[in-house]
């Protein structure tokens, strides 16, 4: 009884075939959303290595101004204290050189308020397409003075 296939081989191959093409779809309906859950965690990724840099890292040189600037920082060597003339160095950077800080960070907004939403600072290279927001807290001083500021930045 050559070329009579039976009841079994046909429900199994059935349900192997079956099995196969919904491991397939799923798969790839899959891929779009893991592709955007990778471009959001890019974002996140790099405001929070803005963040991190701008708040935590001097700078170089350590005094830097908007003329010798290579890498820039707001901290005045302390974690979480952030030097006031560093700030005033980097809107002129901002208004200034725009291309230069793109390169630099990339797509952000780096906006500096009081407590009570008072502007210090605000700086944006360009509007982000897709933005995450990482918001710190640190210590603005001036030699003379010290007080708490928020910083958010906005990276997309």
């Amino acid at each position: 009884m050559k070329g009579i296939t039976n009841f079994e081989f046909v429900l199994s191959l059935f349900v192997f075939l079956s099995t196969i093409s919904f491991v397939s779809l799923t798969i790839v309906n899959r891929i779009p959303n893991l592709h955007e859950d990778s471009i959001g965690d890019e974002i996140k990724v790099q405001s929070f290595v803005v963040s991190e840099l701008l708040l935590f890292d001097q700078g170089d040189p350590a005094q830097w101004s908007n003329e010798t600037v290579r890498r820039l920082g707001f901290s005045n060597g302390t974690r979480y204290v952030i030097d006031q003339k560093k700030l005033d160095n980097f809107s002129i950077v901002c208004e200034r050189d725009r291309q230069a800080l793109i390169d630099a960070l990339g797509y952000v907004i780096v906006n500096i308020t009081t407590l009570d939403d008072g502007p210090v600072m605000y700086c944006k290279t360009v509007a982000p397409l897709i933005e995450f927001k990482i918001r710190r807290f640190a210590v603005l001083t001036d030699g003379s003075s010290e007080r708490v500021v928020k910083m958010e930045v906005t990276a997309g």
